[in-house]
């Protein structure tokens, strides 16, 4: 594992900082995306994977979260069923996780498309062993999973067993239910292995 992890995105937040802003952005948990390559969670087939192609993540891979980059938002998507073309994004607006969002009624109108705006989350990661070391991903979701499991996230920085170690390492895993339809459902869980800090530091023995 490397022993200086870097963002793509820049620095992440001040330590001495971090836990009020945290604690304001938790009770809200329901900046542009960076550009790097967004990381998905197969709702279907509960796999991960990153990028335009589709790349796999590899079983157990670590990955470092940008606590600088966590933001929410909302995001507006149009109803095939009422456009009869395929799903596309009509707009959205993300803050830092600790900024106040303006209420969704004051944003532009998109029913007549059937797109409503829903809440969303994002933040970046970075690979820190295995095959994707050094890979930079986004995560950007609107699911109700994607949000519980930002809100997990969030909870696990604040209860973090160490003030300097206030970067997550996690490995990337899921959650499965039945719909109501008889599908397999999966929703996407960072599990929380181990903690760094900004210099690369890492909490537990083995690293």
């Amino acid at each position: 594992m490397s022993n200086l992890i870097k963002f793509a995105t820049g620095a992440v937040a001040d330590p001495s900082a971090l836990d009020a802003k945290l604690e304001k952005a938790l009770q809200k948990a329901p900046q542009v995306a960076s550009g790097t390559p967004y990381l998905k969670l197969g709702q279907k087939t509960g796999n991960w994977s990153y990028g335009a192609e589709g790349t796999g993540v590899e079983d157990d891979s670590k990955w470092a979260v940008n606590v600088g980059s966590l933001q929410h938002g909302y995001t507006a998507w149009s109803d095939p069923k009422v456009t009869k073309k395929k799903a596309e994004l009509m707009g959205e607006i993300f803050v830092p996780a600790a900024e106040d969002l303006p209420h969704s009624s004051s944003l532009e109108d998109f029913s007549s498309v059937g797109a409503h705006w829903k809440d969303a989350v994002m933040f970046d990661l970075a690979c820190v062993t295995g095959e994707d070391e050094g890979e930079q991903v986004t995560y950007n979701s609107s699911s109700g999973g994607g949000c519980r499991a930002y809100k997990d996230l969030l909870t696990g920085v604040m209860g973090r067993p160490s003030p300097d170690h206030f970067i997550p390492i996690v490995t990337l895993k899921q959650t499965n239910y039945v719909s109501n339809y008889g599908e397999t459902v999966y929703n996407p869980v960072f599990e929380i292995v181990d903690w760094a800090t900004a210099d690369g530091a890492f909490l537990g023995a083995e690293e």
